[in-house]
């Protein structure tokens, strides 16, 4: 799986997401809170508002 980045910043959240898993995390560089979702083949993030 790709790597979870922060839309915002490009930090990296975290490496490799299980398949066909998602939720919120905060980014610890820019404290905005990110929403990701993996569905097996790519990893989509955006920012949670």
């Amino acid at each position: 799986m790709e790597k979870v980045l922060c839309p915002k910043c490009g930090e990296i959240i975290f490496e490799e997401p299980e398949c066909k898993a998602n939720g919120i995390i905060t980014c610890d560089k820019c404290n905005n809170k990110i929403r990701w979702i993996c569905d097996g083949k790519r990893t989509i993030t955006k920012l949670d508002t």
